[in-house]
């Protein structure tokens, strides 16, 4: 397989182009140009896995279930919010790249959950669907191969110091 140089220059520029509009767009709500830098140290982020990790086996649980019963069962949403996302928040910003996308599929997860449970028109495969996408976005665990941001202005270990350093960014995020 031949690499296509002229197609490759096209989708930079291009991504180039959608970089810069979300760029403008920040700045038109108030915002940075660019978000705040990730924080949250591979040693804290390794401790929220382990808080989180019963959280990701409950999903995964989850979306069995339904897709075994054909319908959307009833879940404590807001029971699992209230112990899950200050850590999940945390994780969010954590800065390897695999590590935050995890906390935000299992958020992701928690939204699409409620709102089915909360629609009497949700199709039960469309959820099971958009939960195992998340899912396949899963790490069990944080590893040596997750990519790290390299912009990194400060890294953070100590998680009381990382929730205060998010409270005060957090609306520029």
């Amino acid at each position: 397989m031949e690499l296509d140089l002229k197609k490759l220059d096209e989708d930079i520029r291009r991504f180039d182009e959608e970089l810069e509009e979300l760029k403008r767009e920040r700045v038109a709500k108030g915002l940075p140009a660019e978000r705040p830098p990730s924080f949250v140290s591979l040693k804290l982020t390794h401790e929220l896995f382990e808080r989180v990790c019963p959280l990701r086996n409950a999903i995964i649980k989850y979306a069995s279930l339904i897709g075994t019963a054909g319908r959307v069962l009833p879940l404590d949403v807001k029971k699992l919010r209230d112990k899950y996302t200050q850590d999940l928040t945390l994780l969010n910003e954590s800065v390897g790249v695999f590590s935050s996308l995890t906390g935000h599929a299992m958020i992701d997860s928690l939204n699409k959950i409620e709102e089915a449970i909360n629609s009497d028109e949700t199709e039960v495969f469309d959820l099971v669907r958009g939960l195992y996408v998340n899912i396949s976005l899963f790490m069990d665990r944080p590893a040596i191969y997750d990519l790290v941001f390299d912009n990194v202005a400060e890294v953070i270990d100590d998680e009381e110091q990382a929730i205060a350093h998010y409270e005060k960014i957090k609306h520029l995020i």
